[in-house]
């Protein structure tokens, strides 16, 4: 098998239908606000999660991201916890790996700030809103502001893509 988007052939057995993807020179933006950087990837969708791995070559980028995916099905339960994450995700105590769809609105104790449905939807100013009562980028900036919530970069980029389908 292939590493789509490469020409590199994968050196691990990943089960079938895992999607196994990469690159040589994927930028990387680091959360501490400090500088970006370059490096080689290989990035696997085993269900319900997302495994990548760095290295200097693809081949390395490989390994890592292998050697993450051996941990995670060897992991022998797990237990989740949301980490902050307020859209369903979360992350193993025991094996550190990260999950989709693992909590729903209720364990999350996320409800529609207008009609009280569960949902992860969308939020603004630390309430959340359904798909039936999401508010407008321009009330979702002034609600953000009026708690002092700070919009990111890529947060303005987003709602400048929205307010021009609005």
């Amino acid at each position: 098998m292939n590493i789509r988007n490469t020409t590199t052939e994968a050196h691990h057995p990943w089960p079938d239908g895992v999607l196994v993807q990469g690159g040589g020179h994927g930028i990387v933006f680091r959360r501490d606000g400090g500088s970006a950087y370059n490096t080689a990837f290989v990035e696997a969708f085993p269900e319900g999660t997302f495994i990548r791995g760095e290295g200097a070559t693809i081949e390395e980028a490989e390994d890592a991201a292998w050697a993450k995916y051996q941990q995670y099905v060897s992991c022998p339960t797990h237990e989740w916890e949301p980490r902050g994450y307020v859209n369903g995700a979360g992350f193993c105590k025991h094996c550190n790996q990260f999950g989709s769809k693992v909590f729903t609105p209720e364990q999350l104790g996320l409800h529609c700030h207008v009609c009280g449905i569960p949902t992860y939807w969308s939020s603004a100013g630390g309430k959340f809103f359904c798909p039936d009562h999401e508010l407008s980028v321009k009330e979702s900036r002034e609600l953000d502001e009026a708690a002092g919530v700070e919009r990111g970069p890529l947060q303005r980029l987003l709602d400048a893509m929205r307010e021009s389908q609005e």
